[in-house]
Formats: C-alpha cells, structure tokens, sequence
C-alpha cells in the first residue's frame, strides 16, 4: 500500500472513530468511496467485516425494491445515542 492510501486510509478510521461517538457501543460503521470512471480507485474502510456490509447492501436494495427485511429495531431509532 502507498503512502498516500495508508494516509487516506487513517485519515477516514480517525473520523469513523469520531463518529462512533454518535451511536451505542457495537456501532459498527464503515466508509466507501467509488470512482464512475475508475474502479481501481475504490476506497473501503470498515470496522465490519466485508459479509456483514454486502448483508447491509442487501438489506438497503430490498428496501429500495419495496420488500420488507428484518429492520430489528431500526424504525425507532435504536442504536443512535441521545445528543
């Protein structure tokens, strides 16, 4: 790996250590960047494992189809800390 994706690569886990504040512990969060033009410049980053995030992706394109997967407890808000 470069210097330059081992700094970008640190640089988003500092923010989604940030970010981690904002949610209950077990939160397990994760950053993607794509490029239309350039699919060698993919950037993931995830304190998940890559099973668990396709699950997540499969569960969002079942949704957006108009099926109804398991939500467990997500229409209420839970996971999300009071600010």
């Amino acid at each position: 790996m470069s210097a330059a994706v081992e700094y970008v690569a640190e640089t988003i886990a500092q923010a989604l250590t940030r970010l981690e504040r904002l949610f209950t512990p077990g939160a397990k969060l994760t950053f993607i960047a794509r490029f239309d033009d350039n699919e060698e410049a993919d950037v993931f980053v995830s304190a998940d494992t890559t099973d668990k995030v396709l699950e997540l992706v499969q569960r969002t394109l079942a949704r957006e189809r108009g099926e109804r997967p398991s939500l467990a407890g997500a229409a209420n808000g839970q996971g999300l800390t009071q600010q």
